[in-house]
Protein backbone atom coordinates (compact mmCIF):
# COMPACT_ATOMS: atom_id res chain seq x y z
CA UNK A 1 0.00 0.00 0.00
CA UNK A 2 2.88 2.36 0.79
CA UNK A 3 4.48 1.73 -2.60
CA UNK A 4 1.23 2.63 -4.32
CA UNK A 5 1.58 6.16 -2.93
CA UNK A 6 5.02 6.74 -4.47
CA UNK A 7 5.30 9.30 -7.24
CA UNK A 8 7.02 7.03 -9.73
CA UNK A 9 7.91 9.90 -12.05
CA UNK A 10 9.95 11.53 -9.27
CA UNK A 11 10.90 8.40 -7.37
CA UNK A 12 14.16 8.50 -5.39
CA UNK A 13 16.82 5.79 -5.46
CA UNK A 14 15.93 4.85 -1.87
CA UNK A 15 12.25 4.46 -2.78
CA UNK A 16 13.22 2.42 -5.82
CA UNK A 17 15.18 0.06 -3.56
CA UNK A 18 12.00 -0.41 -1.51
CA UNK A 19 10.09 -1.22 -4.68
CA UNK A 20 12.69 -3.84 -5.59
CA UNK A 21 12.54 -5.34 -2.08
CA UNK A 22 8.78 -5.64 -2.49
CA UNK A 23 9.19 -7.22 -5.93
CA UNK A 24 11.62 -9.78 -4.51
CA UNK A 25 9.07 -10.76 -1.86
CA UNK A 26 6.38 -11.05 -4.53
CA UNK A 27 8.66 -13.32 -6.56
CA UNK A 28 9.22 -15.57 -3.55
CA UNK A 29 5.43 -15.87 -3.37
CA UNK A 30 5.42 -16.70 -7.10
CA UNK A 31 3.53 -13.50 -7.87
CA UNK A 32 5.62 -12.24 -10.76
CA UNK A 33 2.73 -10.41 -12.42
CA UNK A 34 2.39 -7.89 -9.57
CA UNK A 35 6.18 -7.61 -9.29
CA UNK A 36 6.52 -6.64 -12.93
CA UNK A 37 3.63 -4.21 -12.67
CA UNK A 38 5.65 -2.26 -10.12
CA UNK A 39 8.81 -2.51 -12.21
CA UNK A 40 7.01 -1.20 -15.29
CA UNK A 41 6.19 1.98 -13.37
CA UNK A 42 9.85 2.83 -12.78
CA UNK A 43 10.97 5.56 -15.23
CA UNK A 44 13.91 3.70 -16.73
CA UNK A 45 15.42 6.28 -19.04
CA UNK A 46 18.90 7.43 -19.93
CA UNK A 47 18.86 10.15 -17.26
CA UNK A 48 18.23 7.78 -14.36
CA UNK A 49 21.44 5.78 -13.96
CA UNK A 50 20.39 4.98 -10.38
CA UNK A 51 17.22 3.24 -11.58
CA UNK A 52 19.16 1.40 -14.27
CA UNK A 53 21.42 0.02 -11.53
CA UNK A 54 18.35 -1.01 -9.53
CA UNK A 55 16.91 -2.84 -12.55
CA UNK A 56 20.23 -4.57 -13.24
CA UNK A 57 20.42 -5.85 -9.66
CA UNK A 58 16.84 -7.09 -9.92
CA UNK A 59 17.79 -8.95 -13.08
CA UNK A 60 20.60 -10.62 -11.17
CA UNK A 61 18.15 -11.64 -8.46
CA UNK A 62 15.90 -13.23 -11.06
CA UNK A 63 18.85 -15.13 -12.56
CA UNK A 64 19.82 -16.38 -9.10
CA UNK A 65 16.28 -17.66 -8.64
CA UNK A 66 16.39 -19.43 -12.01
CA UNK A 67 13.73 -17.14 -13.50
CA UNK A 68 15.67 -16.57 -16.69
CA UNK A 69 12.83 -15.54 -19.01
CA UNK A 70 11.58 -13.05 -16.41
CA UNK A 71 15.12 -11.64 -16.27
CA UNK A 72 15.06 -11.18 -20.05
CA UNK A 73 12.10 -8.81 -19.61
CA UNK A 74 14.28 -6.65 -17.34
CA UNK A 75 17.25 -6.63 -19.69
CA UNK A 76 15.09 -5.82 -22.70
CA UNK A 77 14.09 -2.55 -21.05
CA UNK A 78 17.73 -1.72 -20.40
CA UNK A 79 19.21 -2.47 -23.81
CA UNK A 80 16.65 -0.24 -25.53
CA UNK A 81 18.43 2.72 -23.91
CA UNK A 82 20.91 3.60 -26.65
CA UNK A 83 23.29 5.65 -24.49
CA UNK A 84 23.10 3.60 -21.32
CA UNK A 85 26.41 2.38 -19.88
CA UNK A 86 24.62 -0.87 -19.04
CA UNK A 87 23.27 -1.49 -22.54
CA UNK A 88 25.95 -3.92 -23.72
CA UNK A 89 26.02 -5.84 -20.45
CA UNK A 90 22.25 -6.20 -20.53
CA UNK A 91 22.44 -7.66 -24.07
CA UNK A 92 25.04 -10.17 -22.88
CA UNK A 93 22.86 -11.19 -19.93
CA UNK A 94 19.93 -11.60 -22.32
CA UNK A 95 22.02 -14.05 -24.35
CA UNK A 96 23.00 -15.82 -21.12
CA UNK A 97 19.39 -16.13 -19.95
CA UNK A 98 18.22 -17.55 -23.27
CA UNK A 99 21.08 -20.05 -23.08
CA UNK A 100 20.02 -21.11 -19.59
CA UNK A 101 16.44 -21.42 -20.87
CA UNK A 102 17.70 -23.83 -23.56
CA UNK A 103 17.05 -21.39 -26.40
CA UNK A 104 20.45 -21.59 -28.09
CA UNK A 105 19.27 -19.87 -31.26
CA UNK A 106 18.15 -16.73 -29.41
CA UNK A 107 21.31 -16.81 -27.30
CA UNK A 108 23.45 -16.73 -30.44
CA UNK A 109 21.37 -13.94 -31.96
CA UNK A 110 21.80 -11.67 -28.94
CA UNK A 111 25.47 -12.57 -28.62
CA UNK A 112 25.95 -11.39 -32.20
CA UNK A 113 24.52 -7.97 -31.24
CA UNK A 114 27.29 -7.27 -28.75
CA UNK A 115 30.42 -5.26 -29.41
CA UNK A 116 33.82 -6.69 -30.33
CA UNK A 117 35.35 -6.17 -26.92
CA UNK A 118 38.99 -5.60 -26.19
CA UNK A 119 40.53 -7.79 -23.45
CA UNK A 120 40.73 -4.72 -21.20
CA UNK A 121 36.94 -4.28 -21.33
CA UNK A 122 34.97 -5.56 -18.35
CA UNK A 123 32.47 -7.34 -20.58
CA UNK A 124 35.17 -9.28 -22.47
CA UNK A 125 35.34 -12.17 -19.99
CA UNK A 126 31.53 -12.37 -19.70
CA UNK A 127 31.21 -12.72 -23.46
CA UNK A 128 33.96 -15.36 -23.46
CA UNK A 129 32.09 -17.32 -20.79
CA UNK A 130 28.79 -17.21 -22.70
CA UNK A 131 30.53 -18.25 -25.93
CA UNK A 132 32.16 -21.13 -24.06
CA UNK A 133 28.87 -22.28 -22.53
CA UNK A 134 27.23 -22.29 -25.95
CA UNK A 135 30.13 -24.21 -27.50
CA UNK A 136 29.99 -26.82 -24.72
CA UNK A 137 26.27 -27.25 -25.39
CA UNK A 138 26.99 -27.64 -29.10
CA UNK A 139 29.75 -30.19 -28.48
CA UNK A 140 32.64 -27.94 -29.54
CA UNK A 141 34.80 -28.54 -26.47
CA UNK A 142 38.14 -27.45 -27.96
CA UNK A 143 36.73 -24.14 -29.24
CA UNK A 144 35.03 -23.65 -25.88
CA UNK A 145 38.32 -24.20 -24.08
CA UNK A 146 40.00 -21.50 -26.18
CA UNK A 147 37.27 -18.93 -25.54
CA UNK A 148 37.04 -19.65 -21.82
CA UNK A 149 40.82 -19.55 -21.40
CA UNK A 150 40.81 -16.07 -22.93
CA UNK A 151 38.13 -15.04 -20.45
CA UNK A 152 40.10 -16.43 -17.51
CA UNK A 153 43.35 -14.72 -18.56
CA UNK A 154 41.73 -11.30 -18.91
CA UNK A 155 39.23 -11.49 -16.05
CA UNK A 156 39.66 -9.54 -12.84
CA UNK A 157 38.69 -9.96 -9.23
CA UNK A 158 35.31 -8.63 -8.22
CA UNK A 159 33.42 -9.52 -11.38
CA UNK A 160 30.11 -11.14 -10.47
CA UNK A 161 30.54 -13.91 -13.05
CA UNK A 162 34.10 -14.96 -12.11
CA UNK A 163 33.00 -18.03 -10.14
CA UNK A 164 30.84 -19.31 -12.99
CA UNK A 165 33.66 -18.58 -15.43
CA UNK A 166 35.94 -20.81 -13.35
CA UNK A 167 33.30 -23.54 -13.19
CA UNK A 168 32.85 -23.34 -16.96
CA UNK A 169 36.61 -23.66 -17.38
CA UNK A 170 36.53 -26.88 -15.35
CA UNK A 171 33.66 -28.22 -17.43
CA UNK A 172 35.58 -27.48 -20.61
CA UNK A 173 38.65 -29.34 -19.31
CA UNK A 174 36.40 -32.30 -18.52
CA UNK A 175 34.95 -32.16 -22.03
CA UNK A 176 38.40 -32.29 -23.66
CA UNK A 177 39.44 -35.24 -21.52
CA UNK A 178 41.61 -33.53 -18.90
CA UNK A 179 39.88 -34.37 -15.62
CA UNK A 180 43.02 -33.73 -13.53
CA UNK A 181 43.14 -30.10 -14.67
CA UNK A 182 39.39 -29.79 -14.19
CA UNK A 183 39.82 -31.02 -10.63
CA UNK A 184 42.46 -28.37 -9.93
CA UNK A 185 40.13 -25.65 -11.26
CA UNK A 186 37.26 -26.89 -9.10
CA UNK A 187 39.49 -26.93 -6.00
CA UNK A 188 40.58 -23.34 -6.66
CA UNK A 189 36.96 -22.27 -7.08
CA UNK A 190 35.98 -23.94 -3.80
CA UNK A 191 38.97 -22.37 -2.03
CA UNK A 192 38.40 -18.81 -3.25
CA UNK A 193 34.58 -18.78 -3.25
CA UNK A 194 33.53 -21.43 -0.69
CA UNK A 195 29.99 -20.09 -0.19
CA UNK A 196 29.22 -19.42 -3.83
CA UNK A 197 26.46 -21.50 -5.49
CA UNK A 198 28.86 -22.41 -8.29
CA UNK A 199 31.30 -23.72 -5.68
CA UNK A 200 28.58 -26.15 -4.62
CA UNK A 201 28.34 -27.40 -8.18
CA UNK A 202 32.14 -27.61 -8.32
CA UNK A 203 32.10 -29.89 -5.26
CA UNK A 204 29.57 -32.16 -6.96
CA UNK A 205 31.57 -32.34 -10.17
CA UNK A 206 34.82 -32.88 -8.26
CA UNK A 207 33.29 -35.83 -6.42
CA UNK A 208 32.35 -37.43 -9.75
CA UNK A 209 35.80 -37.15 -11.33
CA UNK A 210 37.81 -40.36 -11.70
CA UNK A 211 40.68 -40.95 -9.29
CA UNK A 212 44.01 -39.82 -10.81
CA UNK A 213 46.28 -42.63 -11.95
CA UNK A 214 49.41 -43.08 -9.87
CA UNK A 215 52.73 -42.19 -11.53
CA UNK A 216 55.59 -44.73 -11.77
CA UNK A 217 57.41 -42.86 -9.00
CA UNK A 218 54.35 -43.01 -6.74
CA UNK A 219 53.96 -46.76 -7.47
CA UNK A 220 57.61 -47.36 -6.58
CA UNK A 221 57.25 -45.39 -3.35
CA UNK A 222 54.09 -47.26 -2.44
CA UNK A 223 55.80 -50.61 -3.13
Amino acid sequence: AMVEYFDFEEITAEQAEMVVALMELLLLEDNSRTAFRHLSRLPLDEDRKDLQDVAMRFGKQLRTMGKFIDAVAIYERLFTLENSLLRQESILWTAYCYLKADNIESANIYLSLTDDYEPRDKEFSLKCMIEGLIMIREGNAIEAMHSISQGIVFSRLGLEWISELMLTSGRAYEAVGRPEVAGNVYRELIQFYPNDPFASEARERLAQLPEPLATDEEKTTAG
